[in-house]
């Protein structure tokens, strides 16, 4: 490894306080309180309930950072900032409001590595009403623009229905039934107060006659079975070592004979200590979770052979992230 060396470590520890500028911009709503052509922080700061001078600061890091800009004392949106950073628009990244939640949870890591994971665990899967529609929102965004890249790398040959197992807002689903053609059925399994919410998107996409959806609990009850392809994508992160073996035990049992597992998720190296993006995320589960972990391709591997799973392979789709199949015997 490259030593980075103190000014490397200096703009490592710095990090956090431009990030931390742009989500409070966020969580104010800095950038919807600033009108399409623009205007004073004075303005800003009396649409969000903000201080003036504080709020001068803040838009004066802001316009460093390149994300607004100001002339003539007067402050203008960016490109950038119309685009991604105004709610209302389409291409709004709303997993930054999911990541204002991080940062609290993330504050805690010392205690978190102290204790072994975290005093209270911010993450759950029966959360709030509220946080669960911000989080399915959050990973909505995130999954609708890569759910295409997924499935076109995916073998869909002789496959009509799957089962989507954790899969949320069904965003993935959604690009599943659109490749698969008209024949394709879709049903997205997820807790009861979840689905609701994947009915919403399922219904925007105009997808209501081809994907269905089941509430239950995918840690502790069994799935309807008759499925080409069940998928588990960004799931296996959520549980421990011994619920995802009985997950993907349980899964293989939803499909036909010849039917294929799919799990999408960061994988670790064995030793551990790699790629970045999963030993980050393996922490975020830490301080988040009860019981979450980034696991290796080798654990995978054992959890799909427990499964009665056979020829099993790996994708990788870059930064850790990859891809794991697995195929129920004939």
């Amino acid at each position: 490894m490259t030593d980075v060396g103190p000014d490397g470590i200096q703009n490592i520890v710095n990090g956090f306080k431009t990030a931390r500028a742009l989500l409070t911009a966020v969580e104010l709503g800095l950038f919807d309180a600033l009108p399409p052509e623009g205007g004073t922080t004075v303005e800003m700061a009396t649409v969000c309930g903000a201080d003036e001078g504080a709020t001068r600061r803040l838009v004066g890091v802001l316009v460093s950072l390149g994300v607004l800009s100001r002339r003539d004392g007067r402050i203008s949106h960016t490109e950038v900032s119309v685009r991604y950073l105004r709610r209302e628009s389409p291409d709004f990244l709303a997993g930054l409001e999911h990541s204002v939640h991080l940062w609290d949870s993330w504050s805690g890591l010392t205690d978190a590595i102290r204790r072994g994971g975290p005093q209270e665990p911010r993450f759950s899967r029966h959360e709030k009403p509220g946080r669960t529609r911000s989080f399915i929102a959050a990973m909505h965004h995130y999954s609708s623009g890569q759910a295409q890249e997924v499935v076109e790398s995916l073998n869909l040959e002789g496959v009509n229905s799957v089962l989507d197992i954790g899969g949320g807002s069904g965003a993935y689903s959604i690009a599943l039934v659109r490749a698969l053609g008209q024949e394709g059925r879709a049903t997205v399994f997820d807790l009861p107060s979840v689905v609701p919410l994947t009915r919403e998107y399922v219904t925007d996409a105009g997808l209501t006659d081809r994907i269905d959806t089941v509430p239950g609990d995918y840690l502790m009850d069994s799935f309807p079975e008759g499925y080409d392809l069940a998928l588990l994508s960004a799931v296996i992160h959520i549980n421990s070592a011994a619920e995802n073996e009985d997950l993907i035990c349980r899964a293989a049992r939803s499909l036909n004979p010849g039917g294929q597992l799919v799990v999408r998720d960061f994988f670790l190296d064995e030793d551990r200590c790699g790629p970045l993006m999963s030993t980050l995320f393996s922490i975020n589960m830490l301080v988040n979770t009860e019981r979450g972990d980034t696991y290796t391709e080798s654990e995978m591997r054992r959890w799909f052979a427990a499964a009665g799973l056979v020829n099993v392979k790996r994708l990788d789709r870059g930064e850790g992230a990859g891809l794991m199949f697995g195929w129920r015997e004939r």
